[in-house]
């Protein structure tokens, strides 16, 4: 808001280093140009020619940034609205920020729906509050009050349900907006709004607020000790939360507790019988267990309800192979590969089955495809290792066996085959 040009040059680089920070920043350039308009910057600027030079750095940097993000994240889909299907999203969005600046939970209450977090007790103390600072604020300076209103009705905007995001609520959606409502209060708080004693009263006061939120963050880090801890609070809060008994199958997979994983993804699935994830994991937790038709059930209606994962029809694929359906694994892993040509697992198990049919020159394709997408992928490290083993290509063998052991020295395959090579080598 400076008239400097060093100050106006450091505002577009901190654009550019927040856009790198969190995409929420995208609202800087309507929040500094709402602020020219209203007058509060020490030169605002006059005539389309002037605005047009003031603003154009950060379109630039926009642009520069979109073209990084789809340079780095190809296969993002397409932002999506929501305000159509759920025209309350907004307000619900605006509404639970106030409540939970206002009127905090005392425990972790992770991306809460509506029936969780709508409290009208709660609320209604919020609201109260929240227009309590904007009144006072208001008389202080108005025209500083309508920007801060704005800051935080913008710094909301991206995560306020207008596009369909994954949770449509979530505390740290409303970090950036605190600043709105700190601006505010220190307006209240200002010289020309109280007296020097008033002012020393209210400051003692807040005192009580601020050590009740501090204890609140202490007592809440208790839940954040391990994994386990986080994902059983969030299914106590929110039992009724796909996503949390999603993860918590998750987090009993990675343990091999598969029977576990298995329940967890039926809870999920007698909550909504249409999530494609908790098909997908729960095909995958079956087939852990050897449970292969029942797998393919499931994962045959993941690739259904979400026709565009190629990470489900890959792992279709899997299920199809075990089962001794080479020829609907190949076109699965094929599927798999069309959608997303970088998905390394889908190449390593192509080349697999290919390498059964006996077509080692396409085997080795994929798998070398599967090593420029992920080249500390120890398995198709193994696998190249094991090809060109029976290639009779010694040194590339050595070499990716090697390789694989470094990155997993568990893995099996990979030390059977250098074994395999080493007595072949010391036979002749």
């Amino acid at each position: 808001f400076r008239a400097t040009r060093a100050g106006r040059g450091l505002a577009v680089i901190g654009f550019a280093l927040g856009m790198l920070s969190k995409e929420q920043a995208i609202v800087t350039p309507l929040l500094l140009g709402l602020a020219d308009a209203l007058g509060i910057a020490s030169d605002p600027p006059r005539g389309a020619r002037a605005w047009l030079v003031r603003y154009a750095p950060y379109a630039l940097v926009l642009a520069a940034y979109a073209a990084a993000r789809n340079a780095a994240v190809p296969d993002a889909l397409a932002p999506s609205i929501a305000l159509f299907a759920a025209p309350a999203g907004p307000l619900l969005s605006l509404l639970y920020d106030v409540q939970t600046t206002f009127a905090p939970f005392a425990q972790v209450v992770y991306e809460p729906n509506v029936a969780v977090w709508g409290s009208w007790p709660r609320l209604g103390l919020a609201l109260a509050a929240a227009g309590a600072l904007m009144l006072v604020a208001a008389r202080v300076d108005a025209r500083r009050t309508l920007w801060l209103l704005a800051f935080v009705g913008l710094s909301l905007a991206p995560t306020a349900n207008l596009l369909v995001q994954e949770p449509g609520f979530a505390e740290r959606w409303g970090f950036a907006a605190l600043a709105g409502w700190a601006g505010m209060l220190a307006l209240a708080l200002s010289k020309r709004s109280l007296s020097p004693r008033v002012r020393q009263i209210a400051f003692a006061l807040l005192a009580i607020p601020l050590a009740a939120l501090a204890w609140t963050s202490r007592s809440r880090g208790d839940t954040y000790r391990d994994n386990d801890a986080f994902l059983a609070q969030w299914l106590r809060t929110n039992p009724a939360s796909a996503q949390a008994w999603i993860s918590t199958g998750e987090a009993h997979e990675r343990r091999g507790e598969f029977g576990e994983a298995v329940a967890a993804y039926r809870r999920v699935l007698a909550l909504d019988a249409d999530v494609p994830l908790a098909h997908a994991s729960l095909a995958i937790a079956l087939a852990a267990q050897d449970k292969l038709a029942e797998a393919q059930v499931h994962a045959e209606r993941a690739v259904a309800l979400d026709p565009r994962d190629a990470e489900s029809w890959s792992n279709l694929g899997g299920i199809r192979a075990r089962r001794g359906d080479a020829a609907g694994a190949i076109a699965h892993y094929q599927r798999a590969l069309a959608l997303r040509p970088t998905l390394a697992s889908a190449h390593n198990n192509l080349a697999l089955a290919l390498r059964q049919r006996g077509d080692t020159a396409g085997a080795r394709a994929h798998l070398e495809a599967a090593l420029a997408a992920s080249p500390q992928f120890a398995e198709a490290h193994a696998n190249l290792g094991s090809l060109l083993a029976a290639l009779g290509d010694r040194a590339g063998a050595e070499a990716h066996l090697t390789r694989a052991l470094t990155l997993d020295p568990e893995l099996q395959p990979a030390r059977d085959a250098l074994v395999r090579l080493t007595a072949t080598q010391g036979r002749q």
